[in-house]
């Protein structure tokens, strides 16, 4: 049932992104309140005002994503109904554009069961659909669950902000990055060791899907095509460097 409560007008929100002590973070694009982790690894997003407990913002996140038209979520339906196992879905779509990827599904505690984290390979498809990816999770004994996603949409979005009474207008977005270029992507490793991704193309972001009966954790990545053309998916947070491939990063003590 949607909650009823009206949205915030008190403008806490606002003050607390405008702080630079606070942890609170307001997207544009998004037009949603962020607090962000100590470790730089995302967010979590604000649904009501501490303050006065009025509803944040409305969400602007499906704008930048394409929304499936009934004939389309038929025709990939109709596709995909029959696929039981990895077998079946290779046999029909063809080898997956990416495999190998984790999907992590943590299910609520109840009746006295403590909560559960499981974790299954899953393989995408993006090349079937102008506007739809298809997921594979795969189960145990190599059965399969299929949903679908809408893609990014490939043109910069245009918002509008719903701002609190009172509050600074937003400064303009930055212009986007050519993604059409290559880079030399320099990351961090989960070891805090600094690697360097040569001539790599930026292609899109992606996150994993929600699965039913269970609530899921949603990593933000970054699918890099790499020089030999295979892609590799990359937590959004691990990037710190990218430049034209083969310049000389020089850097000196602050």
């Amino acid at each position: 049932m949607p909650d009823e409560r009206d949205e915030c007008n008190c403008g806490h929100l606002a003050r607390l992104a405008e702080d630079s002590r606070e942890a609170v973070q307001f997207d544009t694009r998004l037009n949603e309140y962020h607090i962000l982790r100590k470790d730089g690894s995302g967010y979590s997003l604000i649904y009501f005002c501490p303050l006065c407990g009025g509803r944040a913002p409305k969400s602007k996140r499906d704008s930048l994503f394409h929304r499936l038209t009934e004939a389309e979520r038929h025709r990939l339906t109709e596709m995909t109904k029959d696929l039981r196992t990895v077998q079946d879905v290779i046999a029909a779509l063809g080898e997956p554009d990416v495999k190998g990827l984790k999907l992590t599904i943590t299910t609520p505690a109840k009746e006295g069961q403590p909560e559960t984290t499981q974790a299954y390979p899953a393989m995408t498809y993006s090349k079937l659909s102008d506007t739809a990816i298809i997921n594979v999770q795969v189960y145990p004994n190599d059965r399969v669950g299929i949903t679908f996603q809408g893609k990014p949409m490939l043109a910069q979005q245009t918002h509008e902000f719903h701002m609190a009474a009172g509050t600074k207008r937003p400064e303009p977005e930055p212009p986007q990055i050519d993604t059409g270029k290559r880079y030399d992507v320099y990351c961090i490793e989960p070891n805090r060791q600094s690697v360097v991704y040569r001539n790599a193309r930026f292609k899109r972001a992606a996150a994993l899907l929600p699965h039913p009966g269970g609530r899921m954790h949603y990593p933000d990545y970054v699918e890099l095509e790499q020089a030999n053309g295979r892609s590799i998916f990359l937590p959004r947070s691990s990037i710190f460097r990218f430049c034209e491939p083969g310049t000389a990063v020089t850097t000196e003590p602050a």
